[in-house]
Parts: structure tokens; sequence; C-alpha cells
């Protein structure tokens, strides 16, 4: 009797796209314009609006967008912590206005992921990036015209869709300054990690075999 030729399930595939930035407020060089706006207007609808082929063009990666929330001063939310861990997710930075909440979170972000990270900057007037903090002067950062302007958008459009096209086709590709420069020989401590959790769980076995049976 032939087999049937039995044709794998193929899934669209939701990511998550985290987006930290200012919010409940104007930035400086533009203060008729509101965060929210530009989030719901100009980052969520790009983001939302990729859509990648694969495996044999049958299935589709896409994204769903999600703010961190606001929060109270001095206090993280575990899902914010949670997310910017997430391995599986991108994290957009909007670094506009150098806001420190913004960038504590994006080095919480740079710690726990060596990849997957995202920074963007509102113009000023004349359509150019302000002067960066020293930090993050050599990385790149997309920049944004708040007016929302069709040109503005479809630019911006372009470079973040290619932004994520780069991630989807070298996931492996580090941008954490912390892991490029491999602080602290960080990429040495991750790489043993899977090691040393197996060690800690040898022990744990042994210790509890010792306990529950002392004269073995």
């Amino acid at each position: 009797m032939a087999k049937k030729n039995v044709k794998a399930k193929v899934e669209d595939v939701e990511k998550e796209c985290f987006v930290i930035m200012p919010i409940d407020r104007s930035p400086k060089q533009h203060p008729s314009i509101n965060f929210e706006q530009i989030y719901q207007e100009l980052i969520l609808p790009i983001v939302e609006g990729y859509k990648k082929k694969y495996y044999k063009n049958k299935g589709i990666y896409f994204y769903k967008c999600k703010l961190a929330e606001p929060i109270a001063p001095g206090f993280i939310l575990e899902n914010i912590l949670d997310r910017l861990a997430n391995e599986d997710n991108i994290v957009i930075a909007d670094i506009t206005d150098n806001n420190p909440n913004v960038f504590f979170e994006l080095g919480i972000r740079f710690c726990f992921r060596s990849n997957g990270t995202i920074l963007i900057c509102q113009t000023t007037k004349d359509k150019k990036l302000p002067r960066l903090p020293f930090d993050v002067a050599s990385i790149k950062v997309i920049p944004y015209s708040p007016y929302l302007t069709k040109k503005d958008v479809a630019e911006f459009k372009r470079e973040i869709q290619q932004c994520i096209d780069s991630l989807e086709h070298n996931p492996k590709k580090d941008d954490s300054p912390i892991y490029l420069l491999n602080v602290g020989k960080l990429k040495e401590t991750i790489e043993k990690l899977p090691k040393l959790e197996q060690e800690n769980e040898s022990l744990k076995k042994y210790i509890i075999e010792k306990l529950e049976k002392p004269n073995l």
C-alpha cells in the first residue's frame, strides 16, 4: 500500500516588538507633538505592517507592538523586565531628549540581550539628528521626523523594515555594545551557562539524595 505524503503544517509566527520611549509628554524640539501620537501614527503601523514569508512562502513572520506603560519612579514592573530580557522579541528604543527612563531600560536590554535592539531618534527642526550622548554616538540610530509627511514616513518605514530584515537573517549578530566589546568576558560566561546549570542540577540531586538517605 502506497504511503501518503503528509505535508507539514506551516503556521504564521507572531513575534513581539516592545517599544520604550518617553510618554505622556511632548519632545523639547517639537512641543506641539506628543510621543503617543508618534507611537500610534508612525511606529505601530509600520512595525505591524511588516510581514516576511518563510518556509517556501507558506508561512509569515509578523510583529505585534507593545508600548512600555508608565511606571512609578524607582520601580520597574516585572513584565517590563521580562520583555526587555526576551530573546524572541525586538525592542525599539526612542532616545529622543535623552530621557533617563528610556536609557535605563535600554541599558537593561543591552545587558540581557546581545541583539534585537533598534534605536530611533527625532530629528531637529533642520531635519538632522541632535547631538547624542557619547555612550550611544557609535551605535546606529534611525532618525525620524515628527511631522509625519508621506516622504518622512516612507523613509522611516524603509529603514525600520530593513533593520527587522537584518535581524531575521542574522539573528545571532550582536548589536549590544556590552556583547560587542565582551565587557567582563560576558560572552564566555553566557557560553558556560548550560554547563553551570547542568552542574547545579547534579549538585542539587546529590544533596537531596543525601538528605533522604544520609547513610548512603
